[in-house]
């Protein structure tokens, strides 16, 4: 059985991959949540296993990725992962189809408004016809 640094690596790698996440972008994001700085070199070597990877910094990975550190730590093969990215893509997907609808929404209240200025317009139209004739 590996040591669990070893799955997590691979784990690291494998989901990172899954995910289409490059390693530089993965680093930013572990940055944003750290008090430090990390590079893709970084990433890189903790991939090859030439780099201890610290806690905070396992932590930090695991919930860019989106996966508790459980995950990371215990293999879940190539099923897990594909699920892992169906997740990803259906919340993707739900993110901009509620977007879609505020948008549609907020069409249609425009559309309204316009609709009711016509109204009135042609009331005032036809009011002044009247007055002429």
């Amino acid at each position: 059985m590996p040591a669990p640094s070893e799955t997590f690596v691979h784990r690291l790698r494998e989901i990172r991959r899954t995910a289409k996440i490059s390693q530089a972008e993965l680093a930013d994001r572990v940055s944003s949540s750290l008090s430090y700085r990390i590079d893709s070199t970084a990433i890189t070597r903790m991939e090859r296993g030439d780099r201890v990877v610290r806690l905070d910094e396992a932590v930090a990975i695991a919930d860019v990725l989106g996966v508790s550190l459980d995950e990371m730590l215990h293999e879940g093969g190539e099923v897990a992962a594909q699920l892992h990215q169906l997740q990803h893509e259906l919340q993707q997907v739900e993110w901009q189809a509620a977007d879609a609808e505020a948008e549609a929404a907020q069409a249609r209240a425009s559309a309204d408004a316009i609709r009711q200025q016509i109204v009135a317009l042609e009331a005032e139209q036809r009011s002044g016809d009247s007055a002429q004739s």
